[in-house]
């Protein structure tokens, strides 16, 4: 695990603090709690996230990707 996988916020928090994020490496999506994360560095879009530790990475890794359907938010 060389590169921090980098994510994009797609929603607002809910209630329990989890938001929907999607992968930049392929573009799937997963529920996450909005505390893992901090803004990733240089990036031109202020939704741009990446893990806030490899902790977290690991976490993240580990979360139920879905491929995008008409379902999903």
């Amino acid at each position: 695990m060389n590169d921090i996988d980098r994510y994009e916020i797609l929603d607002e928090p809910d209630g329990r603090g989890y938001v929907t994020v999607k992968r930049l490496l392929d573009g799937k999506l997963a529920q996450c709690k909005v505390a893992w994360l901090k803004p990733a560095p240089h990036s031109e879009s202020p939704t741009h996230v990446m893990p806030r530790n490899r902790t977290k990475a690991l976490r993240m890794a580990m979360l139920d990707w879905e491929t995008k359907t008409e379902d999903v938010r």
